[in-house]
């Protein structure tokens, strides 16, 4: 519970900015699916609408991460992983995991490859690039392994989601057709 109160006293000023930093977007991709529909691109708006929510975790998790802290910290990185390390953090833990989950989600209907492993490669890529930022940058912010880990099983667990709600909405379609 210390730690969600450690997140609002950091991000509770920003919340107007959030709010006209969304409205942003909400504007800039309702212009996108304007010039998709007028194109008659097939699925305009499920790609938009798709667009839309990986442009929003990607910026969301950016701002997450990589907001200053205001603790000055040394700039270290933490190369241990640890399970123990883990259970102690909790709540950071979980929203690790929780951070790249509806991004791999979302990418998991928007990027057409057959191997979703792609995306998850991806994701880990993206999640080192953001622990090395943190490391470069005198934001207050310390790269670790763990975080690295849980973003990718988040990444992981978003991919598996998907691919169930696939599976079930196909077999669904297959039920419907063979009455």
């Amino acid at each position: 519970m210390d730690q969600l109160i450690q997140y609002w006293r950091i991000y509770k000023d920003l919340i107007p900015m959030v709010i006209v930093g969304f409205l942003i977007v909400v504007l800039v991709f309702s212009i996108i699916l304007f010039f998709r529909v007028k194109k008659k691109q097939t699925d305009s708006f499920k790609r938009t609408a798709l667009d839309f929510l990986i442009s929003l975790n990607v910026i969301s998790i950016c701002f997450i991460t990589l907001y200053p802290t205001g603790i000055k910290e040394n700039h270290f990185m933490d190369f241990s992983f640890s399970i123990n390390s883990m259970k102690t953090q909790g709540i950071e833990s979980i929203i690790n995991v929780l951070l790249f989950l509806p991004l791999a989600y979302c990418c998991s209907f928007r990027i057409k490859s057959k191997n979703k492993y792609y995306i998850i490669l991806c994701l880990a890529i993206f999640s080192i690039l953001i622990e090395a930022f943190q490391y470069v940058l005198p934001i207050g912010r310390i790269a670790t392994l763990n975080d690295i880990v849980l973003n990718s099983v988040g990444a992981a667990i978003g991919v598996i989601i998907a691919k169930l709600y696939t599976m079930v909405i196909n077999k669904q379609h297959d039920d419907i057709r063979s009455r």
